[in-house]
């Protein structure tokens, strides 16, 4: 344990953090860790505004792999012998370290449409390079198997609204143009089965559902039809960019007994940076908000309060974040908390909603933020009112201090700091790891302690109970973006700890501060 000091240098887990003025941590902080490259061509290039999914592998194993598209990067020379700082490449990743980029990507090489000179096959889409674009993975026929992967939209280098349709990730064929008007830095979700995208720079508030159609009339046997929700008007959330929403799985349960419990999906948007016309009555200046917003059916939206007793959510606005839900991946209406499971609140068992990162420009008191303020900070929540920080963070911005690991930026003083980091993508996967430290990857379940103190595990009364299979670790895999302040882009993919003698982390065992530790 530490001791609970003001020490010059505080150790935790066998992590050194030097501090100016450091604050005691309290244990079981670290939450995250980087995964490693092999090399430097296992890895895609340092960038932000990427676009994710998760969609099967191209190979012939069945599995789920991390897939990744375009991307802001340092200039580099393209194809035909131009400078740019778009990117048009495909990689994919089985468990996030080892990245593979696609270097046989062949479809619609068309006269006048995208990269249409490119060589065929090689490592170039036929989609313009592009940043601030959405990739999602779709469901045409309901088989719970995903079909194909939509890439729409982005600064390409203009805002677009070109569709592009593949099911291996190999094959990119054009859809067509959608009849939303060109934009980036959209939100972006499936919600229902079918691909969602909100606002988007330009400043608008639209909400825009695509849904994939089998047809064999189509290259790819799909094309996706889009239709407008609702009516700008109608909507009661500001114009925004750089939102982020996600969806939650809640159970129902019906008073008659004899129907049978499902679930019904709601849809949740996060912030983003807004602002009403000047020319409404509603204007209130353009700044990144924290406001939450949730929808059962995309049209009918209800802003989420935070508390009785609060005016505002703990956490403050932002955009460029990342968020998503974290579920059981045989039911979705459950989270991957093991120790709550066992405390019978129907809330803790819950899928939980995260937020990571991001950052703020705008009007903030009495001035203007024009230069990116950065976030290092992680948060989750049952319902999107009542809000749990996951990370320890402390100090002013030169000694600053976070327990966010893919915050901390390396520095030719040989010093560690941290800085806030925006423009990445938070994906929930499955990943690989030696969680009891035996030295071997189970398929069986392993088990960890928790305890019902967060800060003296020592007189702590440790519970037993099953955690997860190491061959199958419930993580959240932060990758890529940028640090704020002049900082560098990044191609680091940081991954949640379980719990156990890797790592003791909150993020999946804490609820309402109870703490897993090591065996």
């Amino acid at each position: 344990m530490v001791a609970d000091t003001i020490p010059k240098r505080v150790t935790i887990n066998n992590y050194d953090y030097q501090r100016t003025n450091p604050i005691y941590p309290r244990a079981g902080t670290i939450n995250w860790k980087p995964l490693q490259q092999k090399d430097a061509l296992s890895r895609f290039s340092p960038r932000f505004g990427h676009a994710t999914c998760i969609f099967r592998c191209p190979d012939d194993s069945g599995d789920d792999c991390i897939w990744l598209t375009g991307g802001h990067s340092d200039k580099y020379q393209t194809f035909d012998m131009k400078v740019s700082e778009r990117n048009s490449d495909v990689w994919w990743s089985k468990d996030g370290s080892s990245w593979s980029k696609v270097m046989n990507i062949d479809g619609d090489y068309v006269l006048g449409l995208g990269n249409w000179d490119a060589k065929v096959p090689g490592p170039v889409a036929p989609w313009y390079s592009r940043h601030g674009h959405s990739l999602e993975a779709l469901d045409a026929d309901g088989d719970g198997i995903m079909d194909a992967m939509i890439l729409a939209g982005g600064n390409s280098p203009v805002p677009s609204n070109d569709t592009w349709i593949t099911t291996d990730g190999i094959h990119w064929h054009f859809d067509g143009n959608a009849p939303w008007n060109g934009r980036s830095y959209h939100a972006s979700a499936v919600f229902k089965g079918e691909n969602v995208i909100i606002g988007g720079t330009p400043l608008n508030n639209e909400v825009w559902s695509g849904k994939l159609v089998v047809g064999n009339q189509f290259r790819t046997g799909f094309t996706v039809q889009w239709r407008k929700i609702t009516e700008e008007v109608n909507i009661p959330f500001s114009p925004r960019a750089g939102a982020c929403i996600t969806t939650k799985f809640v159970p129902w349960v019906p008073t008659n007994s004899s129907v049978e419990s499902k679930y019904y999906e709601d849809l949740y948007l996060f912030g983003g940076f807004a602002g009403f016309p000047m020319n409404d009555d509603r204007y209130d200046n353009f700044r990144c908000r924290n406001d939450v917003w949730k929808t059962n059916d995309g049209g009918n939206w209800t802003r989420i309060l935070p508390p009785k007793g609060t005016n505002t959510m703990p956490w403050v606005g932002r955009a460029w974040h990342g968020c998503t839900t974290w579920h059981d991946r045989n039911d979705k209406t459950k989270g991957i908390n093991l120790a709550a499971t066992n405390t019978g609140d129907a809330m803790s068992i819950q899928s939980r909603l995260y937020i990571v990162g991001g950052a703020y420009l705008g009007t903030k008191r009495n001035h203007v933020v024009r230069t990116m303020e950065g976030y290092l900070d992680v948060w989750w929540s049952n319902n999107g009112s009542v809000w749990n920080k996951v990370n320890y963070d402390t100090g002013p911005r030169k000694t600053l201090y976070s327990s966010s690991e893919w915050s901390k930026l390396d520095a030719d003083d040989e010093q560690e700091h941290w800085q806030g980091k925006w423009g990445h993508t938070l994906e929930s996967f499955f990943t690989r790891g030696d969680i009891n430290g035996d030295g071997k990857i189970s398929s069986d379940a392993v088990y960890v302690k928790y305890f019902t103190q967060s800060t003296d595990v020592s007189s702590s009364q440790g519970k037993v109970l099953n955690v997860t299979r190491e061959d199958k670790i419930p993580s959240l895999l932060l990758i890529g973006g940028k640090f704020v302040k002049d900082g560098p882009f990044s191609n680091a993919v940081h991954q949640s700890q379980p719990g156990g003698k890797i790592s003791t982390s909150k993020l999946i065992c804490s609820t309402r501060f109870l703490l897993c530790s090591s065996l």
